[in-house]
């Protein structure tokens, strides 16, 4: 079962809703210069609630650009409350509108309306930079990218799109260098830079949108172009360089100079300097300019230019260099003495030179220049130009002179070898400088002369018993010429006999003369040998001596006795001094081994008598009597005087012949005979027999009986 009652429950609203805001149309774009007021949208607050806690009011975010313009009952429009700005506000906003009721607590409800600014081409391009620098060094590669400029545009849409480019100004050196992308703004390098040129480059940028009217901006980009040291120095000379005598004092200015570098800072900063042992030096002055002065003694004979090299160098990394050559001329001064090529000259001739010829040729050099190096010869001493040679002056190329010696007439160089002659060469400076050199000549040597001995004759005394091997005579023989013209050989004449070579022998260097044979001065006394001495020369000379050699006698022979007549018998009663032989006494040997005395046995009746030179008589020197000796054998002893001295003996046979000097004798002068008186006739009573002394007929006895006192008629005589 029902019942049913109606109860009416009163609900009491509670702010449980939120209000809520409904757009009653969509907000539309805005432009930016859309002037105040312009209705942006509708929209309608509500809340679900009622009462108090049903009233919505709307806010908007404090400083927004729109307001809330109420309508009627809870519907408002939005519209803009002052000019807008998109750039520099909002080019979107995103309103969040809050609804509050009128409950308690508030509840509140919000919407988010998105109100678009539409672009106005009202802002101009904005760069990041009103000035770009950039530091760039100038041996940049082109193609490279130095920078990039960035403008951009509050604007939106083409208005806000840009193309990038340099002014309209821009030079064209400018152009030719850097180059811009229209696009992106970035520049790049197309050519090259020069900081030595530009050291910095201006350029404008220019920023335009596409907009309607066209919009621009515009910045600088400062391009500070970073020195590379791409530049060598550069030496320039202010004044010319001044000829310099070379006895200019140290620092003696020659040239002017200035070193310069275009490039900057250390790249620019310029150090000069010299060669080591340069005789010129730089004296700075003021910046970077320089004088080159002499730093001490100059000589143009050593040098007589100089090419300075002088080089500069920059103080960049790494450095860069540059040399510059300046000449510089030494003008003469008369400082040096004519100078022959040789400070002797050794001149050779035949001695039979042809007057007239050229000896020689000289030359004398002077190291200065010009007048100064003019050159006149001289011969100081007469007494050659008359002794032998003139100084003839022969011009060659150039005008140049040399001074010829000149045979004035022949030499003989056994007269004299060697002349010395003292030429002078005069230079033409002031004062005049002389300068000497002796010529030796040398003569040489023809085969002119002959061979000379020292003497003519040679005498030397040879012992007959010198042994063989003995050197005789050295003859000295000299032959004027030299070399093989005065070399000599020595031999034997020609003509010289063959006893003579068989007994001496010559040497052909030295010209000793030795002996080789024997010598017999009984044979020959003395030797003279013809030497001849030779040169070698062409065609060979020859000169000549005479080697007397006297030999001295040896005893070594004894004495000779020879019977010059053959001895005669001597009668016994011939008187003293009857000659019985000749005879001669002979020694091979010399002086006083050649003298000889003879000598006889003591006691002989003999004597020797000299006739002359050694000739002797063999003469009686007393009675003789052949009964006491009817025979001599007479030795003769033959002495000489040598030492010690020699002696032979010679016996002569001498005959006394008889002479009837003596009677016969009987043994008895008286006999006495006994005789028996019976004795028988006819016998022999006696025998007596007388001899006698004599000889031969002399000695024949008869007997008789001469007188007797017997009767004959007793005794007869007989002979028997």
């Amino acid at each position: 079962m029902e019942s049913h009652c109606r109860l009416q429950i009163d609900v009491v609203d509670v702010n449980d809703n939120t209000p809520d805001i409904v757009l009653t149309s969509e907000p539309q774009p805005v432009r930016e210069d859309a002037p105040s007021g312009t209705v942006v949208a509708l929209l309608n607050a509500r809340d679900a609630d009622s009462g108090n806690n049903s009233k919505v009011t709307l806010q908007l975010p404090k400083g927004s650009p729109f307001t809330l313009k109420p309508s009627f009952s809870n519907n408002y429009a939005l519209v803009t409350n002052g000019p807008l700005d998109r750039e520099k506000k909002q080019n979107v906003h995103h309103l969040l509108l809050t609804a509050l009721d009128g409950g308690n607590p508030v509840k509140t409800g919000t919407s988010k309306i998105i109100v678009t600014v539409l672009d106005n081409n009202d802002n101009v391009p904005v760069f990041k930079k009103a000035l770009y620098k950039i530091s760039l060094p100038e041996n940049r590669q082109s193609g490279f990218m130095l920078a990039k400029v960035e403008a951009t545009d509050a604007d939106e849409g083409i208005n806000g799109e840009i193309e990038y480019s340099f002014a309209e100004h821009t030079p064209e050196k400018l152009l030719s260098i850097f180059q811009i992308n229209s696009e992106t703004g970035e520049i790049f390098l197309i050519g090259q830079l020069d900081y030595e040129n530009v050291a910095t480059h201006e350029i404008d940028i220019t920023a335009k949108d596409r907009g309607i009217p066209e919009m621009e901006g515009h910045c600088r980009v400062q391009v500070e172009v970073i020195d590379v040291n791409d530049n060598a120095p550069e030496i320039v000379l202010t004044s010319k360089p001044s000829q310099v005598p070379e006895d200019a004092p140290s620092g003696t200015v020659v040239a002017l100079l200035t070193a310069r570098d275009l490039d900057s800072g250390d790249n620019g900063k310029v150090t000069v300097h010299l060669p080591k042992h340069s005789p010129l030096t730089l004296k700075p002055s003021f910046s970077n300019n320089y004088a080159l002065v002499t730093r001490g003694n100059l000589d143009r004979e050593s040098f007589s230019q100089y090419n300075v090299e002088i080089t500069a160098t920059d103080s960049g990394s790494p450095p860069l260099s540059s040399k510059k050559t300046i000449n510089v001329i030494i003008t003469d001064v008369n400082d040096n003495p004519p100078v022959f090529t040789q400070p002797s000259y050794n001149v050779y001739l035949k001695e039979n030179g042809v007057p007239g010829s050229i000896l020689y040729s000289v030359s004398a050099s002077d190291l200065d220049f010009g007048e100064n190096a003019k050159i006149s010869y001289s011969i100081l001493d007469s007494k050659i130009k008359n002794e032998c040679c003139s100084l003839k002056i022969k011009e060659i190329e150039g005008g140049k002179t040399v001074p010829e010696l000149v045979l004035e007439k022949p030499l003989d160089r056994e007269k004299k070898a060697v002349h010395k002659i003292l030429l002078t060469a005069l230079d033409g400076g002031n004062p005049v400088r002389s300068g000497t050199s002796q010529i030796t000549i040398s003569v040489l040597d023809i085969n002119d002369n002959f061979p000379v001995f020292e003497k003519n004759v040679y005498k030397v005394t040879l012992g007959e018993k010198s042994v063989k091997g003995a050197i005789v005579i050295k003859p000295k023989a000299t032959d004027a010429d030299e070399g093989l013209n005065g070399e000599i050989e020595f031999s034997f004449g020609s003509r010289t006999p063959n006893v003579v070579l068989s007994i001496f022998d010559i040497n052909a260097l030295t010209g000793e003369i030795s002996l080789k044979g024997e010598l017999d001065y009984e044979t020959a006394k003395s030797y003279d040998i013809d030497v001849t001495a030779k040169d070698k020369g062409s065609p060979e000379m020859e000169g000549h001596c005479r080697v007397q050699v006297d030999i001295t006698d040896f005893n070594d022979n004894a004495p000779e006795i020879v019977l010059t007549s053959q001895p005669k018998p001597v009668r016994e009663d011939a008187p003293s001094g009857t000659v019985v032989a000749l005879i001669s006494a002979r020694d091979l040997d010399s002086a006083d081994n050649g003298r000889v005395t003879l000598k006889l046995a003591k006691g002989s009746p003999f004597d020797l008598k000299p006739s002359y030179s050694n000739n002797y008589a063999l003469v009686t020197s007393g009675a003789l009597d052949r009964e006491s000796s009817s025979h001599y054998d007479i030795e003769i002893t033959a002495t000489d005087s040598g030492s010690p001295p020699l002696s032979s003996k010679k016996t002569i046979p001498v005959s006394i012949t008889d002479v009837n000097d003596n009677p016969p004798v009987f043994i008895q002068p008286s006999y006495n005979v006994y005789l028996k008186e019976n004795g028988v006739p006819g016998s022999i009573l006696y025998s007596v027999s007388a001899s006698d002394l004599d000889f031969g007929e002399n000695a024949k006895i008869s007997y008789s009986i001469l007188d007797s006192k017997v009767p004959v008629s007793y005794t007869h005589l007989k002979r028997q």
